[in-house]
């Protein structure tokens, strides 16, 4: 299993009539089981780019599952995903 797996299948699972959700870094880091990278934590958000590649699995859980990135809130650790 990769590590942002976990993220894939929450988003997955999300009740299909919502379409937004928004998670904390924290609650990001309990599915995933594991601590984000710094550059997660990073005031540009680069990290969080809807990029899908192989130098961004944890993009490629989020697009894959049928997400994307709407916005990040670095002060308060927080990213809105809503449906593609």
């Amino acid at each position: 299993m990769a590590k942002y797996d976990p993220l894939e299948n929450y988003l997955i699972q999300t009740n299909d009539k919502l379409e937004e959700v928004v998670l904390s870094f924290a609650q990001i880091e309990s599915i995933i089981g594991a601590t984000l990278p710094p550059d997660a934590y990073n005031p540009s958000g680069t990290w969080w780019r809807n990029t899908n590649d192989a130098k961004r699995p944890q993009a490629k859980a989020w697009l894959s599952a049928g997400w994307k990135i709407a916005a990040t809130n670095q002060a308060e650790k927080r990213v809105r995903f809503i449906r593609q």
